[in-house]
């Protein structure tokens, strides 16, 4: 959360676009994505809330949320959920692939592999028995399900086997857009 709230920092001191700050990131130190990109995924209001608790909890000034997050927050702005963030993301039913299944894959991939430091995950491999996944990275996952496909979790949407790989989880993200009948957010 540090590293997203200095980026965010830095962008609103208007020391660098968002666009560099990320490609700084992904071109000098090989991350596959930057931090306001990643902040995007994530859910803005997601790290707010975050550096919120941390900041609440320690009472370190290194924690206290920039005032340009919160601002983009309270205007409704939370990243890839909402299509706008520090980067514009378009509505759509297709972003490329053609395959809404796939794209959302591809989001649920960049997330875990965001979420684990780059460690490389295949779409069948058991996320819990790896023992890449803790139980905060879990409610981490249910929550960023929840907001970036606008989903309410309950009951046993909560099974354990609903998230136990890239697969199960795509497979019950288009379950769930069956019965709700909605589209996926896409990059622009």
């Amino acid at each position: 959360m540090l590293t997203l709230n200095e980026a965010i920092f830095v962008l609103h001191e208007g020391v660098s676009s968002a666009a560099d700050i990320d490609r700084l990131f992904k071109e000098c130190f090989g991350h596959a994505m930057g931090p306001l990109e990643t902040a995007d995924l994530i859910g803005l209001d997601t790290v707010l809330l975050s550096l919120e608790v941390l900041y609440g909890d320690f009472n370190d000034p290194k924690y206290r949320p920039c005032p340009l997050l919160r601002r983009l927050v309270d205007a409704g702005l939370h990243g890839r959920k909402t299509g706008q963030g520090f980067h514009s993301y378009e509505r759509s039913n297709e972003s490329g692939s053609g395959d809404m299944a796939e794209d959302d894959k591809h989001l649920i991939r960049e997330f875990i592999s965001t979420n684990m430091q780059g460690v490389p995950v295949d779409d069948d491999e058991d996320l819990f028995a790896s023992g890449y996944v803790n139980s905060l990275f879990a409610v981490q996952l249910v929550m960023w399900i929840e907001r970036t496909f606008d989903f309410q979790l309950v009951g046993k949407d909560l099974d354990f086997a609903n998230f136990s790989t890239i697969d199960a989880i795509a497979a019950f993200v288009d379950g769930k857009r069956t019965l709700a009948g909605g589209g996926a957010w896409t990059s622009n």
